[in-house]
């Protein structure tokens, strides 16, 4: 194929996500960019992952469903919640510093 019939068809991007603490793009699979997911505990991050996957499993009824919605959304809220008071602290630390 020529170049010039590169230039007829639209560009493809890989489909993105935005990191759950601060907003920067991300792959689709991920919950938060490297350096804030890295801030989480291993538990938590282990908790994040098992809690999605039997999400994805989808096994079960429509409660069963409900009540993997809820423990994937409270380990995914925890997650970030640590990122961000990780983020918050080194903020504070770098006010203080210059303060």
């Amino acid at each position: 194929m020529s170049p010039d019939h590169r230039a007829d068809r639209p560009e493809r991007r890989s489909p993105t996500n935005t990191c759950a603490a601060c907003g920067r793009p991300i792959g689709i699979s991920y919950l938060m960019c490297a350096p804030h997911w890295h801030l989480v505990s291993r538990d938590l991050k282990a908790q994040v992952f098992r809690t999605w996957g039997a999400l994805q499993r989808g096994k079960g009824g429509a409660q069963d469903q409900l009540s993997l919605i809820n423990e994937y959304r409270a380990a995914r809220d925890q997650a970030v919640a640590v990122a961000r008071w990780h983020m918050d602290q080194s903020t504070g630390e770098a006010h203080a510093k210059t303060g």
